[in-house]
């Protein structure tokens, strides 16, 4: 993206050695870390390679090895590099970016990049100058295996049951434990779990509600599977808001049994919980992902990524039963496994879907490990 890596000699000098990389250019050849990752934590592999690579508005954020680069889209210039981070003692597998606008009611730190590694997180805040400055390290305690932002909250979370929110205004670092986590979303400024006993719980990321007896944190009950199966997969989409007292909420989920439903809240009966909607037994095996979109239903489960689709009819934006969903689509997305990433790295197996929940969304197919093509398909229906 026209971004010439600075040479070693350059770089700037912090309590590790910096790296530093363009986009679009080849990665340059990062020198072995002075110090020895924990056994715990994955080996470092090709320290040159892109890791991982996540997006927010017009930014974006490389992960190597052992180092991330941030690059912002500018309208008169296109890519310029933001911020690099130093280099870090531990291989990077999780990252996470939120890039609100400058000006906003957190001042320096409405855009900042997280790290994640092991138990581990590290957070920057980014400056509008291109600069960055380090807001501090915190420890889940348990291995960290997603790492995301709900608005300007930076959340942590183990399937052990333990999640761990940043509050960016507050900036205190709360754990809590839950039950174990199977799947999670977001939506505005809710934060849901599908977790292991069959229920979806809720948390207001924003009010950051704590109990007055104990200080934690308020983890609240939404609605409980009628089978009580584990809920594997988790979809909440918030409709345009219909009326002054708030959106209507769907949420779809999918569990270990292979059972489909979806669910609703009008904002007016938030008192009452979610009412089931939808019931759809057409998986065999636990559902992996899903997705309720404006247009789409989609879901996948475990056997051999056998995914499942459907047409969602709506009515003044909101969901309708007349006439209600109807299926669209049956195929398979064949990929690799978790293993089978590159050194060791997972990112480049996820199939999706990806992309705007009110636009065309699609699946990332790499079937060939080191491949130099993927296929990309339809989501809404496997076409290439």
């Amino acid at each position: 993206m026209g971004v010439s890596p600075p040479s070693a000699s350059t770089r700037p000098s912090a309590r590790w050695p910096m790296g530093d990389a363009g986009v679009g250019a080849t990665p340059p050849r990062v020198p072995p870390s002075p110090v020895t990752p924990p056994p715990r934590c994955p080996a470092a592999g090709d320290a040159g390679m892109v890791r991982v690579v996540c997006g927010h508005h017009n930014w974006i954020a490389v992960a190597y090895a052992q180092f991330l680069v941030c690059y912002r889209l500018k309208e008169t210039s296109g890519w310029q590099q933001a911020f690099c981070s130093p280099r870090l003692d531990w291989v990077i597998e999780r990252v996470a970016l939120n890039a609100k606008v400058l000006g906003g009611p957190l001042g320096d730190h409405d855009k900042m990049v997280a790290a994640a590694s092991c138990s581990e997180i590290i957070l920057w805040a980014l400056q509008g100058d291109g600069d960055g400055s380090e807001i501090g390290v915190f420890r889940l305690g348990v291995p960290v295996e997603a790492v995301f932002f709900v608005g300007n909250q930076l959340i942590a979370a183990s399937h052990t049951g333990k999640i761990g929110v940043w509050n960016a205004v507050t900036k205190h670092w709360q754990i809590q434990d839950v039950v174990p986590i199977n799947s999670y979303d977001a939506a505005g400024t809710f934060l849901l779990l599908g977790c292991n006993n069959g229920s979806i719980y809720y948390v207001d990321v924003q009010k950051f509600p704590l109990r007055m007896k104990d200080n934690d944190l308020l983890v609240t009950e939404l609605y409980r599977d009628p089978s009580e199966d584990a809920v594997t997969a988790l979809s909440v989409y918030l409709t345009p808001k219909s009326s002054d007292s708030g959106n209507w909420i769907e949420i779809a989920y999918g569990t270990s049994s292979g059972v489909v439903r979806v669910i609703v809240q009008h904002p007016e009966t938030v008192g009452s919980g979610p009412q089931l909607f939808q019931t759809f037994t057409v998986h065999r095996s636990p559902v992996t992902k899903i997705m309720l979109s404006e247009k789409h239903l989609i879901s996948v489960c475990a056997d051999n990524n056998h995914v499942r689709t459907w047409t969602v009819t709506r009515f003044r934006g909101m969901i309708s039963t007349q006439p209600g969903s109807t299926p669209l689509a049956s195929f398979k997305v064949l990929a690799l496994e978790d293993v089978d990433g590159h050194a060791g790295c997972a990112a480049g197996t996820d199939i999706g879907p990806f992309g705007e929940r009110d636009e065309q969304q699609v699946f990332i197919q790499k079937v060939v490990p080191d491949a130099c093509q993927v296929f990309v398909r339809l989501s809404s229906t496997g076409k290439r």
